[in-house]
């Protein structure tokens, strides 16, 4: 995940389960946010027996704008469709919170 110039990654899922949902609890990431920037989300398909010289394949991607209700500084949920080359390829669910900046 990142905003601007910062990019974040999230802990490997190991096992995705029959549904093909991974899903992480309790990871929070950090990001500045300047008005106007999005979130960029891109998901990774980790594969051990490609070894570590090649790339993960990207599995989908997703920006989501960072919404006018964020500024209340209350949790909010949001649902975006991944896509690949146009394709959907998926969804993505977080829970955003923009926190005041600090004086």
């Amino acid at each position: 995940m990142g905003v601007g110039d910062r990019t974040v990654r999230t802990s490997t899922c190991i096992d995705a389960g029959k549904d093909h949902a991974a899903v992480w609890t309790n990871e929070r990431m950090l990001f500045p946010w300047v008005e106007g920037q999005e979130l960029m989300v891109r998901v990774f398909n980790q594969m051990a027996v490609r070894g570590a010289l090649m790339k993960d394949p990207l599995l989908g991607e997703v920006s989501i704008p960072m919404s006018p209700q964020l500024q209340s500084g209350l949790p909010q949920s949001t649902e975006s469709t991944l896509t690949r080359e146009c394709v959907v390829a998926g969804k993505v669910q977080l829970r955003l919170q923009l926190l005041p900046p600090e004086v």
